[in-house]
């Protein structure tokens, strides 16, 4: 896919749907996704009728192949799981290269790093000894699968979906045209970060990106599509608003049956994918970009997990600083840690079935390929409101419950504007960023240096600790490490009065050029500026911005305050909410997104600004705004909904 198209205004839309039995019948959901272009795709196993195929053809609908797995081991598991018989892949390709030439898509890597049958399951047979064999053997395991869609299909459209953020860079690398990220299950992690990674990888790669969207709720081992759909509402508008190429939806055929009609989920889906097509959303704000070491194997790690691992089902003991990671995304988007969550409603006196078969609170037998792989995550707390998951199905069907009170979101400090990359991104890439954080146990490689010195040149900033700073980098970054860990009990910005807390720090010499903004304990240097070209470097002592308590060290945030509130032209006043901001040639949008269970009520005021006094329009309700004499808006927002005021750029001046 072209740069261009990644740039779209609007999103392509992908429904799931099974493959029809009776090779005679048009299955009625594809009847639904085929009226009036609203839907893009149908996505579903091997269609072999090409009376199918050519339907798909007339009604202008992209054949979407999954989950067909490209790895010869993957896809047997998965057919043997079914009690089904492994197709030939000719067999299953033909109709579609007869109908479609090579015009398909075959997302051939489908959740390999999360599903019982995927290669995740490999981790459990033969953990890997270390970051870096578990990322080589998860590339090596991929480039064969990719091998075998060269050989039978090496002109087609190649995409990939994955589970979990921390694989978005990896698939990409691989070189496919699109790589989707599942969200809105309880056993993957947060929208928020969850977009950061994905569209980082896009970036990055130069691919196209999306997000899936499941209907499983395993709290009451059950589909959600008949209940309330405001906390899939909310996903959606997140992931439309932050550019996602691509908004795919499984479990179709739950959301138009048999006999035509919608279920809820289908009705607002329909009428939200309808509605995105007459408003166009501009271009993400995205101003921070983050580099993590490309062998993170990083998850956002559970509330309720009393062990953290990297790698997800290798279980790997994690390297030092990569608390440091944790606490920066929960710091960035607050409650992002709740949205994992098979438990909120306490423990169940029966945990048969339990949240899911395979998932990181569980492993069943069935997909345990020895019997240590089998566990159960325990409840976070000892007591619950139901015996069993078909108690809490029926009670919450029968009742209507709205299941939003049980399906927490992430809110915004700063906005979304993080991208995430690893340390091979390009340079070129980082120079349309203003800020650049760096976190975890990354390794100051030269190539990765001179990438730094050529962005703070050019008149970037960067932000890192001690730990990726080691002593040998003196000559560029100011600062003289001493190969020690003293403790702090207290630090102060510049003049400021003192701030307790406590934190480990490396004392240091700080070069004459260089100025330190932050100290600690009796004036030893805490976090160091250095100016470098028209660039702006900040160093932390404190190692990883950690603290012995799992936050972001206080003088971190302070510092990122400064530095985050003025990268965008307006300050959000009221509770904690999400938020974003886009913009093209004419207008700028924001979206705030209310996730909480009470009336959100707040304002927007732009910076430094004069306003022409005219209204501002709010899409959703078409509902109009004005400033008032201080050139604000005071509004509200209802439980669990989302609003998006448009305004008109040439009535800010900034």
């Amino acid at each position: 896919m072209t740069d261009s198209n990644r740039k779209s205004q609007t999103a392509k839309i992908i429904v799931e749907s099974s493959v029809p039995e009776n090779e005679k019948d048009i299955p009625v959901p594809w009847d639904w996704a085929g009226k009036d272009k609203w839907c893009w795709g149908i996505a579903s196993s091997p269609v072999r009728n090409k009376l199918h195929l050519e339907y798909l053809k007339n009604k202008g609908l992209m054949p979407v192949i999954t989950p067909f797995l490209a790895h010869p081991e993957t896809r047997k598991r998965f057919y043997e799981d079914n009690n089904k018989e492994v197709p030939r892949t000719e067999e299953s390709l033909k109709g579609y290269f007869d109908v479609f030439g090579s015009n398909f898509v075959w997302e051939g890597f489908t959740e390999e790093d999360s599903s019982g049958v995927g290669f995740s399951r490999s981790f459990l047979e033969k953990p890997p000894h270390s970051h870096t064999e578990a990322l080589k053997r998860f590339e090596s395991f991929l480039k064969e699968g990719l091998a075998e869609v060269q050989k039978y299909a090496p002109d087609i459209h190649k995409w990939g979906r994955c589970g979990y953020a921390s694989s978005a860079h990896i698939y990409a690398k691989l070189g496919l045209e699109a790589v989707l990220l599942e969200r809105t299950n309880d056993d993957i992690e947060d929208i928020q970060t969850g977009i950061a990674f994905t569209r980082g990888a896009g970036k990055q790669y130069n691919c196209s990106w999306g997000i899936d969207f499941s209907l499983w709720w395993g709290v009451f081992y059950g589909c959600v599509q008949d209940l309330s759909t405001s906390f899939h509402q909310r996903n959606w508008m997140v992931s439309y608003f932050s550019g996602a190429d691509y908004l795919a939806i499984e479990g179709g055929d739950l959301l138009c049956y048999p006999d035509g009609r919608l279920s809820q989920l289908g009705k607002d889906f329909e009428q939200f994918s309808r509605w995105i097509q007459k408003i166009p959303r501009g271009t993400p704000v995205v101003p921070v970009a983050v580099i993590l070491p490309s062998d993170h194997g990083w998850i956002t790690p559970p509330y309720w997990e009393t062990q953290q691992f990297a790698w997800n089902y290798a279980r790997l003991r994690r390297n030092p600083g990569e608390r440091g990671i944790d606490s920066f995304f929960t710091t960035i988007f607050p409650g992002s840690n709740f949205v994992m969550d098979p438990f909120p409603f306490g423990s169940y006196e029966d945990n048969d079935p339990p949240a899911s078969p395979f998932a990181l609170s569980c492993i069943t037998p069935r997909y345990a390929p020895l019997p240590q792989n089998v566990f159960y995550s325990k409840a976070y707390i000892p007591f619950g409101k139901f015996k069993n998951r078909k108690e809490a199905n029926q009670f919450l069907r029968e009742n209507n419950i709205d299941l939003s009170p049980y399906r927490p979101m992430g809110v915004s400090r700063w906005g979304d504007i993080f991208d995430v990359f690893t340390e091979e991104v390009g340079v070129d890439v980082l120079k349309s960023y203003k800020v650049v954080v760096i976190l975890g146990p990354l390794v100051l490689h030269e190539e990765l240096k001179q990438k730094l010195i050529e962005y703070l040149r050019d008149g970037g900033t960067v932000v890192c600790s001690a730990g990726v700073i080691r002593p040998e980098d003196h000559e560029w970054c100011g600062v003289q490490m001493l190969p020690e860990l003293h403790t702090g009990y207290r630090w102060k910005w510049q003049k400021g009065e003192w701030n307790n807390d406590a934190f480990r720090f490396i004392p240091a010499n700080v070069d004459s050029n260089s100025e330190v903004i932050v100290w600690a304990n009796q004036n030893a240097p805490l976090i160091v500026h250095t100016q470098r070209g028209k660039g702006n470097l900040y160093i932390s002592l404190a190692p990883w911005f950690e603290t012995g308590s799992g936050v972001l060290m206080g003088a971190v945030v302070h510092l990122l305050d400064s530095l985050f509130t003025g990268l965008v032209p307006f300050m959000i006043s009221g509770p904690p909410c999400e938020w974003l901001l886009t913009e093209d040639d004419e207008y700028q949008k924001i979206v705030i997104i209310n996730h909480a269970d009470f009336l959100w009520e707040g304002s927007i005021k732009y910076k430094n600004t004069h306003f022409v006094r005219k209204e501002v329009i709010e899409l959703v309700q078409g509902n109009q705004y004005f400033f008032d004499e201080g050139g604000k808006i005071d509004i509200s927002i209802p439980p669990f909904t989302t609003k998006v005021f448009q305004f008109k750029k040439d009535k800010i001046r900034i």
